[in-house]
């Protein structure tokens, strides 16, 4: 107002465009020049924009819930598909897609696929009952239709609804406590989960620092990634077996596994963990060791064609990478190291290739500088 500003209107950051004209709509009072009435126009965004990622470790056409798999009818239908399609193909590569493909199209109709809400619902304690969770709700409804209506009788049953969900959620939570202490030995899962639950402050977005640069969301997984793949030759080795190092091996130094046998195929299934974590494949290990005499034929199959025809599968190349920290600093990327979680088929593969290599007599320490594990 005439070149300077005496009223002034704060918005936050969240909002988009602003305008502020002086309103010629007449007072009950005459209009001040120097404090006219205003017309603030501006747009509220409903939702604040942020750079928060979908988790890359799920894709919701193959995000079982395998907590709620009809099992029987698993275990009924592996047995009962035609495998036959695997056994008469010469490429390790359709081979392996053929096998994924049977696994896939039965844990589609056995395992419900799990409800993941965009939305930001509110998150109970694990110990909190469906009934819990239900009255915790109703109590909400009552508190709110009291504060509208001002009812004696509806805050009485708000009042009384809050009495017994504080009993109940204590009663709950003790029999959750001594149902994690007395299963230490026989659950140290369950143990170990009740203590990240307690570290874990959840609600917001991490920030690290990355070359001195402060990052969260999108950016920060790029910095993740990029830090990693700083570890790393930054072209492929070039292995040339024509021009063996000059170490003196014992023997002629060949390392000879032609194939795996199933009995071997069939010992590795049974020392898989079945609790380990997930591969990219989204196959558990404890479906392989239930189903164990249908699928060990088939990987033995899979895995002798991919060492005769010295190709490995595509599928079995891919690995999720989960940054862990190697210090009590959890702010900076380059405190972090990465730990790679194989599909299950692949680190079977893995176990039983290591173990027959190191039963060779010719293996020495000698190991060549593009190797990196």
């Amino acid at each position: 107002m005439f070149g300077g500003k005496l009223d002034v209107v704060l918005v936050k950051g969240s909002c988009g465009a602003v305008q502020v004209n002086s309103s010629d709509t007449g007072g009950i009072v005459n209009v001040d020049s120097y404090h006219p009435p205003l017309d603030i126009a501006l747009n509220i965004l409903s939702n604040t924009i942020n750079e928060n990622i979908k988790p890359s470790n799920f894709d919701s056409a193959s995000d079982w819930n395998f907590n709620k798999a009809n099992f029987s009818l698993l275990y009924e239908m592996m047995a009962a598909a035609d495998w036959d399609c695997i056994f008469n193909s010469s490429d390790v590569q359709s081979a392996t897609t053929k096998f994924y493909e049977i696994l896939y199209n039965i844990f589609d109709l056995c395992v419900p696929k799990k409800n993941r809400l965009v939305s930001n619902r509110k998150r109970y304690p694990v110990w909190f009952s469906f009934d819990i969770i239900k009255d915790v709700n109703r109590k909400i409804k009552l508190h709110k239709e009291w504060k509208r209506t001002n009812n004696q009788n509806v805050y009485k049953a708000f009042s009384n609804l809050r009495l017994q969900l504080k009993r109940r959620i204590e009663s709950a939570y003790n029999a959750y406590i001594a149902a994690v202490e007395d299963g230490i030995k026989s659950n140290p899962k369950k143990f170990w989960n009740h203590i990240s639950s307690l570290r874990n402050k959840g609600g917001f977005e991490p920030t690290v620092t990355y070359k001195g640069c402060s990052l969260s969301g999108t950016k920060a997984a790029e910095a993740f990634a990029n830090y990693f793949a700083s570890m790393f030759l930054p072209n492929s080795p070039k292995l040339d077996f024509n021009n063996i190092p000059s170490t003196p091996l014992p023997c002629d130094g060949h390392i000879n596994i032609s194939c795996f046998t199933l009995s071997q195929v069939e010992s590795g299934i049974n020392k898989l963990k079945p609790l380990s974590s997930v591969g990219p494949d989204k196959v558990p290990s404890y479906i392989l060791k239930g189903c164990k005499e249908i699928v060990a034929p088939v990987l033995s199959y899979i895995f002798n064609l991919a060492l005769k025809t010295g190709i490995y599968p595509e599928q079995w190349k891919i690995s999720k990478v989960t940054p862990i920290p190697k210090t009590s600093n959890k702010t900076l990327v380059e405190e972090y190291r990465p730990i790679a979680v194989l599909s299950c088929a692949a680190k079977l593969f893995e176990n039983i290739a290591h173990k027959e290599i190191y039963a060779q007599p010719q293996v020495t320490t000698y190991t060549c500088r593009e190797y990196l594990g």
